[in-house]
């Protein structure tokens, strides 16, 4: 009672009542319950005799309550940690179905809305990143693509010394080829080039970056009649 005192909710005699000498929660008083709200909505998001625009609205406000791991401060108990991960995956699920649906809707900017929420859930699940890319690409936001991408290359790369995956460097080939005006203007160009500050030290870039360096290295050799060395 007096825990619950502490948050300034109610009174914590009405919600722990006493009867016959043993304290109970007081079963007559109407709550929401955020978890139980949560499977509600995920099981109407997949009930089969709704319409999509049905199930897309369950699934988007069952993503929107989900905040992250269950009781995180306890999901190392043994009661707990099942519950965690159950809730877990029916959230990933959820925004697999949820992006499906608003693909065909075309709604990217929801889509990319919903994965940016995803992405501060679980920052090192390669789904949600793809999902933005490829909705910003859809944009025609194709500088802000390459920014999503190189942030979490450089995350991914930082957190597990890996690069990222086929289909998330196909995205980036995407990037590449979704630039459609060239730009004519040589002293924007050479700007745009240049680097903000005096360079220093190794040249740290993206795999897809190096690939292109070495191969462009490996032809001037060749025209040399140098050998090229990795």
């Amino acid at each position: 009672r007096n825990s619950l005192n502490t948050l300034n909710f109610m009174d914590s005699r009405r919600i722990i009542v006493n009867v016959r000498g043993a304290y109970k929660w007081n079963t007559e008083m109407s709550f929401m319950i955020d978890f139980v709200e949560y499977e509600n909505l995920y099981n109407e998001g997949f009930e089969p005799d709704a319409s999509e625009d049905e199930h897309l609205s369950a699934l988007l406000d069952a993503i929107a309550i989900y905040k992250g791991d269950y009781l995180p401060k306890l999901k190392h108990e043994k009661w707990a940690a099942p519950l965690s991960t159950k809730y877990h995956t029916m959230f990933f699920n959820a925004l697999h179905r949820a992006v499906e649906l608003l693909e065909e809707q075309q709604d990217y900017e929801r889509i990319i809305n919903i994965c940016r929420h995803a992405v501060t859930i679980d920052p090192y699940d390669e789904y949600p990143y793809s999902c933005i890319i490829h909705g910003l690409v859809e944009l025609g936001c194709s500088q802000d693509a390459m920014r999503e991408y190189n942030r979490m290359s450089r995350l991914f790369y930082r957190q597990y010394g890996i690069s990222p995956s086929n289909d998330i460097k196909k995205l980036y080939r995407e990037i590449v080829s979704s630039v459609k005006n060239a730009e004519t203007d040589l002293s924007i160009i050479q700007e745009d080039l240049s680097e903000q500050c005096s360079p220093s030290g190794a040249f740290f870039c993206e795999y897809e970056t190096f690939k292109d360096i070495y191969r462009l290295e490996a032809r001037l050799s060749s025209r040399d009649g140098e050998p090229a060395h990795l």
